[in-house]
């Protein structure tokens, strides 16, 4: 039984994260599907995910080789940890630690409080950056248009083999949107002509490049689309989230600030990305209200997760985003936000919140900047009316951080770049980046010969790391790496050191663990070849061994490629306090009735 609940949300290789409930469901419908003995298998097919390669300690893109569903146990485990992840599991769903120089896959149900799991540092995900999905998700009922073109006439009349109303019917339209865009050249739905391209057999990028403008039913006011991400868009879109709305009762997108320099770089943006000139409101001394109007523009925006009519709760990144930015325009997403909603004291920059989804987005996108962070959730009272809420707070500490944070986030407000400038000459605190790796560096030590008395003066580190009086940060053990063990022959002591310390790893303490009755019916998991893990909720899990139980029935011999030392091992040990299993037995039935 090792499977995850099923909101956990898994990290695809084009950026998506997936509910990894919502993704087994899916497969279950369309994939070749066997029936286990508490649940079922679906097939697996291209659909790639994250995961971690154990050799070389780097994320790479690996195929699902298999999606399972399973009976929920009695009971599952509720694990934290210190940066405020958190995942819910079956008590035997495996976790990975670092033990004795290696990454050692341990069970849930035996990890303890201060026991340092691996997690993601950075996720590099190459992308298309153009919102080709937006050809599918602006539907019929938001009342998009495209104005009429004689090039779209044309097209159209290669289409007609017998009569309009049999083309109609081919291509699922109403007869009337052909005949207006024939007869009276009226603007045509904007999901009704896509369906006529489609027919056509035009691709993406052709299809893009017939509609640059959509406008409303009835109004000749045309609307850039925007149909590729950018700078541009990507900083603006973080301006609307940190302070905008899209008021249910109005066709209004609205933003306020208080900064003269943030309200002129959002006007600029709108300008050049929609082609409006929005009206500018000091509805109050130092506070600005920007305002336009637009149906389509409204309705766009809404697929990227400013959902029209939505509360402060409701505002998210939706894949439509997360899959088509790359780390600039990551970036300048939370140049906006940041800029809006964002927090720079004297030793963090935070963020706070009311939005769980939004919350974890931005977590995500840290993550795949390789910026380290610490969150959890806050109540934050009103000063004006009492009211309390729980909202996400995200903070960011520590020097490398703080670079890292400043490459990709250009912050407009003046005050909070001068803020984070100053920030950069805080002493960092290497304490929760640490690594458990001080008889590995005794090991290099011996092997160079290098001695430590010798050089504690000018390596101080190298004595505390020697005598254990802490343990490694990264940084330190690159620092040892660059200035005194470079000028040495590598063994293979050192080579497995620079590997450790270059990973794409960051090894999270945790800090609860939680025995929780079930509220699940299911619970899922994924099978990946090879590496055998994945990301969901920001942490490597161990998947299904449903594969390795296939293999052995089929009789593969090698341990190694079922992922055990020796054969003995296949067989449940018992654990720590546990008993261990006399014997195992898996059986597989084949019918070929259907």
């Amino acid at each position: 039984g090792k499977c995850l609940v099923g909101s956990s949300l898994v990290q695809l290789d084009n950026g998506s994260l997936v509910e990894i409930g919502k993704l087994v469901e899916d497969k279950l419908k369309t994939n070749l599907v066997k029936k286990i003995d508490d649940g079922f298998v679906a097939e697996g097919d291209d659909t790639q995910i994250i995961s971690l390669n154990l050799n070389n300690m780097k994320n790479e893109a690996k195929e699902i080789k298999a999606y399972v569903k399973r009976e929920s146990p009695e009971h599952l485990l509720r694990i934290k940890t210190r940066s405020g992840r958190e995942i819910t599991s079956t008590e035997y769903h495996p976790l990975f630690v670092f033990e004795e120089n290696r990454i050692r896959a341990v069970k849930a149900d035996e990890l303890k409080i201060g026991v340092k799991i691996a997690v993601p540092r950075q996720i590099d995900i190459g992308k298309n950056n153009y919102f080709y999905e937006l050809i599918d998700l602006i539907k019929k009922e938001d009342n998009i248009y495209i104005s009429y073109d004689e090039k779209f006439s044309i097209i159209l009349r290669k289409l007609k083999k017998t009569t309009w109303k049999n083309l109609a019917g081919e291509i699922g339209i109403p007869l009337d949107s052909i005949r207006c865009l024939l007869d009276s050249k009226q603007a045509i739905n904007f999901a009704y002509f896509i369906k006529i391209l489609k027919y056509s057999g035009l691709s993406n990028e052709e299809i893009i490049k017939l509609i640059p403008y959509v406008k409303s039913k009835g109004i000749e006011r045309k609307y850039n689309i925007p149909w590729r991400n950018s700078r541009e868009f990507s900083r603006f879109f973080g301006y609307l989230i940190a302070e905008g709305r899209l008021p249910e009762s109005s066709n209004q997108i609205w933003f306020t600030n208080g900064d003269e320099e943030i309200v002129g770089d959002y006007v600029r943006l709108v300008k050049h990305l929609f082609n409006v000139n929005p009206t500018i409101n000091e509805y109050k001394a130092g506070c600005w209200d920007v305002l336009f109007y637009s149906v389509p523009i409204r309705q766009i925006l809404d697929k990227f997760g400013m959902h029209v009519g939505g509360k402060t709760e409701n505002k998210e990144l939706t894949n439509l985003f997360l899959k088509n930015s790359s780390d600039i325009e990551l970036g300048e997403f939370l140049s906006g936000l940041y800029s809006g909603d964002g927090y720079v004291g004297k030793s963090s920059i935070d963020i706070i919140t009311k939005s769980r989804k939004l919350g974890f987005n931005i977590e995500n996108i840290l993550v795949r900047l390789g910026i380290l962070f610490s969150s959890r959730y806050k109540i934050k009272i009103a000063t004006n009316n009492g009211f309390s809420g729980i909202y996400r707070e995200i903070s960011i500490y520590g020097v490398e951080n703080f670079l890292k944070f400043k490459k990709y986030v250009n912050l407009v407000h003046n005050s909070k770049r001068e803020r984070l400038d100053s920030l950069l000459g805080v002493k960092s605190n290497p304490n929760l980046d640490v690594i458990d790796v001080n008889n590995l560096i005794i090991k290099v030590i011996k092997d160079l010969g290098i001695s430590v008395k010798s050089n504690k003066k000018k390596y101080p580190r190298l004595d505390a790391y020697f005598y254990k009086q802490c343990l490694p940060s990264r940084s330190g053990i690159n620092y040892l790496i660059d200035n005194l063990f470079s000028n040495s022959n590598e063994s293979d002591n050192l080579l497995l050191l620079k590997q450790i310390a270059n990973s794409d790893i960051y090894w999270d303490e945790i800090i609860e663990v939680e025995k929780i009755k079930s509220k699940e019916n299911w619970v899922y998991d994924l099978c990946i070849e090879d590496n055998h893990n994945f990301i969901a909720n920001n942490i490597f899990v161990h998947n299904s061994n449903i594969t390795d139980a296939i293999c052995f029935v089929l009789g593969r011999l090698s341990a190694k490629s079922l992922r055990a030392d020796k054969s003995a091992n296949l067989i449940y040990n018992g654990g720590k306090k546990g008993e261990p299993a006399k014997e195992a037995e898996v059986s597989i039935l084949f019918d070929n009735s259907n």
